[in-house]
């Protein structure tokens, strides 16, 4: 095994396992296009199979999205310090 598990990291993104024509397909992506890990597809999915709401409310969803924001707000001051 390498340093670096290659393989495993790919098998985290579903569209790496694409074929075409019986031949793995080659994405040449720049920043608009990327490709997607499966967590991050599952947690989008959750979010919205399971409903999200406005903020400020004082239902479940509404603190689920204020958890959502303070998660941003977290990245935004790590990115900055």
């Amino acid at each position: 095994m390498s340093a670096y598990p290659i393989d495993e990291i790919r098998k985290q993104f579903p569209a790496l396992g694409r074929t075409y024509d019986g031949k793995p397909v080659v994405f040449l992506d720049g920043p608009g296009g990327s490709q997607v890990v499966k967590g991050a597809i599952d947690a989008m999915v959750a979010y919205m199979a399971n409903g999200n709401a406005n903020l400020d409310g004082q239902f479940p969803t509404s603190r689920e999205e204020a958890m959502i924001r303070e998660s941003r707000e977290a990245v935004a001051w790590t990115a900055k310090h």
